[in-house]
């Protein structure tokens, strides 16, 4: 540990620090949120047509069995993307887009304020409190170009806008509130051993990119089947599967740098028999999941029929010929060990809140920079 290590300033109120590990929770929320919506609008804009005269819905009865969809719900995702459209001026797209790309780069941002704060870097919240009011202005832009939109698209969007508007206004006050603090500098001991940056980077982009999927297929599930006239799950499934691949290769280089550094296995101070293996298993948990959820996710695509290109220049090897029922096992599999992977997640959440809490730094750890 360098000197710079053995000094942090913690002389704020509790509060400032518990302000961090909410901006890190809404900042990757709201970078899900705003990725789904860049992603709908680039859909939307490349896939329908430019005269909006959408054909009957295509509803082959074995991709109505393997999505446990009915005819009237496949022929209503298709007038769903109609009455969107309709409802839509032609500036829209393109004002949503790129408010979208800035919301996202914003929630980044605050993330990473979100992190320094928690991580007793109280200049991060003179930054926050600017990121926050940035991105209080780019709601108040959404909010102005669906208000000039159609009325569908203004039931569908006024009200999370309106949400994410209070909820970035009050945080942009808080975090100017927070900026005042005058902070002292104190020693501590070492703790247990820190991450380093390489995977606290990766920790807080593999969180980003699991819940942008998770928030993302939501949505992509809702297109129009795929055939000939209806493009749209092209792109979505695509990235999808894409991140997915990411996912899996970070995962395997975290887990070897942990098993060599043995950080899974470290004594925990005041840390109990049971509590350390729960934190263990906990752990496992989570990179047997997240693997199980990439790999039948893949393999559910390999047996479908549709072949994936990682990153649109390498195309990946399907496993064998198209075969429905494989498709449909992996599928199933895929969609349980989401659900998992989400329980297990919240967990993770809750074990860390209640880390920080008990504040023996074991959140520190992941926080640090």
């Amino acid at each position: 540990m360098t000197g710079n290590d053995a000094i942090r300033q913690s002389g704020g109120p509790v509060w400032v620090t518990w302000l961090g590990v909410v901006a890190i929770f809404l900042g990757v929320l709201f970078a899900a949120h705003e990725g789904t919506e860049l992603m709908r609008q680039v859909v939307l804009e490349n896939a329908t047509p430019v005269d909006l005269e959408l054909p009957a819905a295509a509803c082959p009865e074995d991709e109505l069995e393997e999505e446990g969809l009915s005819i009237a719900e496949c022929e209503q995702m298709v007038e769903n993307i109609r009455s969107y459209v309709v409802s839509m001026p032609t500036w829209f797209t393109n004002a949503q887009a790129w408010l979208s790309w800035v919301g996202t780069l914003l929630a980044i941002g605050s993330l990473v304020c979100g992190v320094a704060l928690a991580n007793f870097r109280f200049w991060a919240a003179k930054i926050g409190a600017v990121v926050f009011t940035w991105l209080t202005v780019v709601d108040a832009g959404h909010f102005i170009v669906v208000q000039q939109a159609g009325p569908i698209l203004r039931a569908i969007h006024l009200p999370v806008t309106v949400l994410w508007f209070s909820i970035h206004f009050t945080l942009a006050i808080v975090f100017h509130l927070a900026s005042r603090q005058q902070p002292e500098q104190v020693p501590v001991d070492a703790g247990p051993v820190p991450y380093e940056r390489f995977e606290v980077v990766v920790h807080w982009f593999l969180a980003v990119a699991v819940f942008f999927l998770f928030v993302s297929s939501w949505w992509m599930l809702s297109l129009p089947l795929p055939s000939e006239d209806f493009r749209y799950r092209e792109l979505p499934f695509q990235l999808h599967k894409n991140i997915g691949i990411m996912i899996a290769v970070l995962m395997i280089a975290m887990a070897v740098i942990r098993v060599r550094r043995h950080q899974a296995l470290a004594v925990i101070a005041d840390e109990t028999a049971w509590m350390r293996k729960l934190r263990i298993c906990g752990h496992v948990s989570l990179y047997v999941l997240i693997f199980a959820v990439c790999f039948t996710g893949y393999m559910s695509s390999s047996y479908s029929g549709w072949s994936t290109t990682w990153w649109w220049f390498i195309d990946l090897p399907n496993w064998s010929q198209e075969n429905d029922a494989l498709n449909q096992l992996y599928s199933d599999l895929h969609l349980w060990t989401c659900w998992a992977l989400l329980i297990a997640m919240a967990t993770h959440i809750g074990a860390a809140l209640a880390h920080a809490l008990r504040n023996d730094g074991i959140v520190y750890r992941i926080l640090r920079w």
